[in-house]
């Protein structure tokens, strides 16, 4: 349910900006021919991401802050938080610090690509279980609202790994990790 209703709000909010933009001409002499400012840029997202295989779901809410370079590349440094969970006591939160790259293919409305790479840590208390990679690639589509704002929608693949330690061998290690398909919905300014 939860999935839908995410879905139906990023389409809708698409949908919308794309319909005022077109129909009203809004954004042709303001901004849409103008190049935006390089300097500092937030990106803040909100995404579900759901299990493929039999991997837990989960709900994502992220930040990056960074440099955008005009309209076609931003990098930043971002933290997450991601709550997996199957079911109501089989429950895992982490806390991802990434690197976060991302290229614009296009003008106002362009093609987004996203690199996202770190270190998940376990924000539960688990013995012998610890975070580790966290990895979510994604494509989606950026929209500017103004001169300055602009409204993300991407889809991804999220994987967040756990390295479990045999209580007997600690050199033992085992390495675990989630198969997600991500929804993302966010705002850039």
């Amino acid at each position: 349910m939860v999935f839908r209703t995410l879905l139906f709000f990023a389409g809708f909010s698409l949908l919308v900006s794309a319909g005022i933009a077109q129909s009203t001409g809004f954004g042709r002499d303001n901004f849409a021919s103008a190049r935006r400012k390089s300097g500092y840029t937030n990106i803040t997202e909100v995404g579900y991401a759901t299990g493929v295989n039999g991997t837990a779901n989960a709900l994502t809410v992220s930040t990056v802050n960074g440099f955008r370079a005009g309209d076609h590349v931003s990098a930043g440094l971002g933290v997450a938080y991601l709550r997996f969970s199957q079911g109501s006591s089989n429950v895992a939160n982490f806390l991802p610090v990434f690197a976060d790259l991302r290229a614009y293919i296009g003008g106002r409305t362009a093609l987004m690509l996203v690199g996202d790479i770190g270190y998940g840590f376990l924000l539960d208390n688990v013995e012998n279980r610890r975070g580790d990679m966290y990895l979510n690639p994604a494509v989606g589509i950026r929209t500017f609202l103004s001169s300055q704002s602009a409204l993300t929608f991407s889809v991804g693949y999220l994987s967040q790994s756990v390295i479990t330690r045999s209580p007997t061998n600690q050199s033992l290690n085992t390495a675990t990790h989630t198969d997600n398909v991500s929804l993302k919905i966010g705002l850039m300014f």
